[in-house]
């Protein structure tokens, strides 16, 4: 099946993808400056079809998250790759998303920026609460957040927040992000607020959570350290941060050194 992959209302390629939605083939590009960062090959220029899967599969819900294979289950769908199908694979993390060459969608009419989100599907994953599953079910991005931990978007004062939990015994991870938050305060370190959030799962038993709003909107995306070194090949003689730092001035970024070397200490501080 063909599909297209926008960039806000700007078509950037076109692909195809095989029936177990494992295969992925670029047939056209459209707009060159809107293709995500990182999948590029570097010597041709041109787009590397297996970095590009490798592009989306980061951006999906990992295959291992806790109560996934029975949320799939419950929705008869046969693996996260058909969501492809069942999806628009929006999130609120960046502006991408999909469409099959049959539609004609815009952006605005259904990015979850300034369009409500349905919440069944990630009340399952986080506490595994029973739902009525329906096709609106498939209208969320919590089938399109990264990492092992449980996570859920919510709505909250009208913004958007991110829920996210432990698979820890001792619940441990939550308390780790407000007391590094903490620790940014007297620092002086820039940072995204953390706060414990607690609820009550099925069996009547608190949870613990950490809650932080959304950094992200209409204006700006999140792009990860991993999508900037894939840009260039990393020289046997570099470390990876002299690799990192080498990618970030041939993109423009300026003045950020100080801003890692924070972040870098604060790991140290905090045995991450």
């Amino acid at each position: 099946m063909e599909y297209t992959l926008l960039h806000k209302n700007i078509p950037v390629l076109k692909f195809i993808v095989k029936d177990d939605f494992h295969f992925f083939n670029i047939v056209e590009v459209y707009d060159e400056k809107h293709i995500p960062l990182g999948i590029l090959n570097e010597k041709t220029k041109s787009i590397d079809n297996i970095k590009f899967s490798s592009w989306w599969k980061n951006r999906t819900i990992p295959s291992d998250r806790k109560n996934l294979d029975k949320a799939l289950e419950l929705l008869k769908v046969s693996s996260k790759e058909e969501l492809l199908q069942k999806t628009h694979c929006l999130n609120v993390t960046d502006h991408y998303w999909v469409q099959k060459n049959n539609e004609n969608l815009l952006w605005e009419n259904i990015n979850f920026f300034d369009n409500k989100f349905d919440n069944t599907i990630g009340e399952f994953l986080l506490l595994k609460k029973e739902r009525t599953f329906s096709q609106d079910s498939f209208n969320c991005p919590d089938f399109f957040t990264e990492g092992l931990l449980p996570k859920k978007w919510i709505y909250k004062n009208n913004e958007i927040y991110l829920l996210k939990g432990t698979n820890s015994t001792f619940q441990q991870e939550p308390f780790n992000e407000a007391i590094t938050t903490y620790i940014c305060q007297k620092l002086k370190i820039p940072h995204v607020k953390y706060d414990i959030s607690v609820l009550i799962n099925d069996d009547d038993e608190p949870e613990y959570y950490s809650l932080c709003k959304n950094f992200v909107n209409k204006e700006n995306e999140f792009i990860t350290a991993y999508d900037i070194v894939n840009t260039k090949k990393r020289l046997n003689n570099e470390s990876v941060y002299q690799h990192f730092v080498k990618c970030c001035n041939l993109l423009g970024i300026k003045n950020f050194e100080k801003d890692l070397q924070q972040m870098m200490c604060l790991d140290f501080i905090m045995a991450n």
